[in-house]
């Protein structure tokens, strides 16, 4: 027997929910992923809108100096232009980062040519970073957290170790490692961190031409500039005023990768993906806001109809001594026991969600390794709005049903005008939100769709990387057959990582009107037949010239397939002078399949003597070629280091992963937001259908077909539907204009997508109905007619 009030409230309350205890769990459920994800939308929201990254000491004001391209990507500048910013009214300090692998060996360890962060004597004072290398100590180096973790084997005996560079006439010593925070820097990820001073011996020239060393480190484009203030400035009048100040180098050139002068707020380098997660952040706000209106009605819907079915309990109550404020005070404890339920369930779902999106490599651009965190000050605030919305759905029809006389009359069945056009309102704006999320998550599957078959290359190809301390490399001898168990042709080198082409600016006034930037690679003559990669126009046997994707000829004005661009000479400046176009392949997704489509140059090794440090192999056959060339390359190299063997599959799944991940998310809340428009829809179907039994028994009895049943049961939610399409084609027009605008996401309005969605919509609100229908027609006429 029960004894305890509120242990009785809580067992009568659970009692009521009988039969309808799944649809609780969808409504408490759903509101604990809007408190996570709102959640989440303002802790992003915290990241995003703050222009200066976690790990920053200071207070002051910060700026980034970089070239910009047209996709967004970010370029290195010359020293010139960071002196330049240095001299700009306001500006209290400047400094720069300059990344490049470089050959380091050590006595103990295995270095595979890390990458170095080469950074400005002021750099760590600037930024307020307390790790300073001592001044009496020139020669220390710093080494990242996770390359002493994963190379290192996180020995504390590193400190003090001994790096020794080829050209670099004394030893350099570990100073200690740095906080976990510096382990990435944008879309940088340095291993040891060295003083500027020492990029004198990396320079083509002897460290002791001081002129000409010190004329090249000022022409070359390989720093990225940070300067501070005190105050607020504004970023595009820096930007035009150090786009009007010169920064060439008289005695020095290098050719142009294209881009413009721009000045970037916050220590910003990784802007690609600092937008396409605003973008992101503000898809989740509407998603968010939308599955919670679904829901707030919903709930409403719900509590509504079940104070009206319940009444008569309430008034008993008040009949045998309940007061109206024991029956609000029982009900308020009830409803605090469900937004506890939400509560926990929703900071189960944030652990969770925190620990994925921490690992997550666009997060992880943005903030390095340092963890995403849950601030529950933000979670408590989330909490109280869903307590606030979920009271509000509670309490309102309570007060409503608990205002009637005691002995009032037995309530109709009828609704009244004002009701029934609520209803169709709350019915249209559900369908509306419904809509947008199912075109939503339409769209990003139709543009991975097109994003598949846009290219057509064999992702099982597999990619090794190499690098050695020379620069000599037999290639030719390897694609045409002179190596033990490797045939002609079976492997294709290229210069650089399959991921990371080059870019080079063109100017050709006969073929563009403007500099256009385009990416390249170098390659050897079978490259595209290993990867499998169509031609379009040109000899598939490519002897000579230069090959273009089927983007780079659209830009450059050919026809449909390019090949009126076939024999073409182009200008591509500086080292390569002029280059006859001898062939136009199929676009491949060097940058991921979301970004497939951008202007690539393939230019011949074969002509080069000599192979940079660091090569890459592409083929088929993994085990009995890898071996092979294992075997081949540390005969033939000086000290090779081999990077782990990656397929093409492997690596697009790496450059998609946001993409993926963005979809991912859009697919589940959208599933979730239509999940509980059917909910409700049907629940709106069941409760009509049960008000009129008697009207279709009279239809069953004089022969009405079950179709015409079924589109009187369906005719308001096609009236709302009628309501909703027009409504969500506005709403998609505002949310693709405003991602289009700020980010390279591939959301935009697609026909087609949408016309699915209404379909799909269309159908499943059928479904909905003939389910209850279903159930109806199957009961004998004649219980309709006596019940009537």
């Amino acid at each position: 027997m029960v004894t305890n009030s509120y242990l009785f409230e809580v067992t009568c309350e659970w009692r009521r929910w009988a039969g309808q205890r799944g649809k609780l769990l969808v409504l408490l459920l759903g509101f604990a992923i809007v408190c996570a994800l709102l959640t989440l939308s303002l802790r992003f929201g915290q990241i995003l809108l703050s222009a200066n990254p976690g790990w920053l000491g200071s207070d002051d004001y910060f700026y980034t100096l970089a070239y910009q391209h047209e996709d967004g990507r970010q370029a290195p500048v010359n020293k010139v232009a960071v002196q330049n910013a240095s001299e700009l009214a306001d500006v209290e300090q400047a400094s720069w980062l300059s990344f490049s692998n470089a050959p380091l060996e050590s006595s103990n360890w295995t270095l595979r040519d890390p990458l170095v962060a080469f950074y400005a004597d002021n750099f760590f004072s600037m930024t307020g970073v307390s790790e300073l290398p001592p001044a009496e100590q020139s020669n220390t180096v710093w080494i990242s957290e996770r390359f002493w973790r994963e190379e290192l084997q996180a020995s504390p005996s590193v400190v003090g170790e001994r790096f020794y560079h080829e050209r670099v006439p004394h030893a350099f010593v570990v100073g200690g490692v740095l906080p976990a925070s510096l382990n990435k820097l944008g879309n940088w990820q340095p291993d040891v961190w060295i003083p500027g001073d020492y990029l004198r011996f990396t320079t083509p020239f002897d460290a002791s031409s001081e002129t000409m060393v010190d004329r090249f480190l000022n022409a070359a484009p390989i720093y990225f500039g940070v300067f501070s203030s005190e105050k607020r400035l504004n970023e595009e009048s820096l930007t035009e005023r150090l786009r009007a100040i010169d920064t060439s180098v008289s005695g020095m050139s290098f050719a142009s990768e294209g881009g413009v002068l721009q000045v970037y707020r916050g220590i910003e380098l990784s802007p690609v993906e600092r937008q396409n997660m605003l973008a992101q952040w503000r898809l989740l706000i509407f998603l968010v806001v939308a599955l919670g209106v679904v829901l707030a009605f919903n709930t409403f819907m719900v509590f509504t109809s079940r104070f009206l079915i319940y009444q008569k309990d309430y008034q008993i109550m008040r009949v045998v001594g309940a007061t109206p404020r024991y029956q609000l005070g029982s009900a308020l404890f009830v409803a605090a026991v469900k937004l506890a339920v939400i509560a926990i369930v929703s900071l189960l779902l944030l652990l969770i969600l925190e620990t994925v999106i921490s690992k997550h490599p666009t997060y992880q651009a943005l903030q390095g390794d340092m963890s995403l965190g849950i601030n529950y000050g933000q979670w408590l605030a989330s909490w109280m709005l869903i307590s606030v919305v979920f009271l509000a759905c509670f309490l309102v029809p309570l007060i409503r049903v608990s205002k009637k006389e005691l002995f009032d009359r037995a309530m109709g069945t009828s609704s009244s005008k004002l009701r029934k056009l609520g209803a169709q309102g709350n019915l249209a704006l559900q369908l509306t939100v419904a809509l947008v999320s199912l075109n939503m998550a339409l769209t990003f599957a139709l543009y991975q769709w097109q994003a598949m078959t846009d290219s057509s290359i064999e992702v099982s190809t597999q990619s090794l990387n190499v690098s050695q301390r020379g620069t000599g490399l037999a290639i030719r001898s390897l694609t045409e057959g002179g190596v033990a168990d490797i045939d002609a042709g079976e492997v294709a080198v290229s210069f650089a990582p399959f991921a990371q082409p080059q870019t080079l600016a063109i100017e050709d006034p006969n073929l563009l009107p403007q500099q256009v930037t385009f990416d390249i690679h170098y390659v050897t003559r079978n490259y595209f037949d290993v990867l499998d990669v169509a031609t379009f126009a040109g000899n598939e046997d490519w002897q000579s010239g230069i090959r273009i994707n089927r983007r780079a000829a659209d830009i450059l004005g050919g026809n449909g397939s390019g090949s009126d661009l076939v024999g073409t000479s182009l200008t591509l400046g500086g080292i390569h002078g002029h280059a006859q176009i001898t062939g136009i392949v199929d676009n491949v997704p060097h940058r991921g399949r979301a970004r497939a489509s951008e202007p690539m140059i393939y230019l011949s090794v074969e002509a080069s003597a000599h192979a940079p440090r660091s090569v890459t192999f592409f083929f088929g056959e993994a085990d009995r070629i890898a071996q092979a060339l294992h075997t081949w390359l540390n005969r033939e190299m000086i000290d090779p280091s081999f990077s782990e063997t990656r397929s093409i599959a492997q690596i697009l799944a790496q450059q998609d992963q946001a993409v993926n991940s963005l979809f991912i998310s859009t697919v589940l809340i959208s599933a979730l937001i239509i999940a509980s428009v059917l909910i409700s829809l049907g629940y709106q179907i069941k409760a009509r259908l049960r008000v009129d039994r008697h009207e279709y028994g009279v239809l069953l009895a004089i022969g009405a077909p079950p179709q015409s049943l079924l589109l009187r049961v369906l005719r308001h939610a096609f009236m709302a539907l009628a309501v909703a399409v027009p409504l969500a084609v506005f709403i998609l027009a505002l949310i693709t204009g405003q991602v289009q605008a700020n980010s390279a996401l591939p959301i935009s309005f697609e026909p087609v997508a949408f016309i699915l969605a209404c379909f799909a919509t269309l159908l499943l609100t059928m479904v909905t109905a003939m389910v209850p229908l279903r159930r109806i027609l199957k009961e004998p006429i004649f219980s309709y007619l006596r019940q009537g």
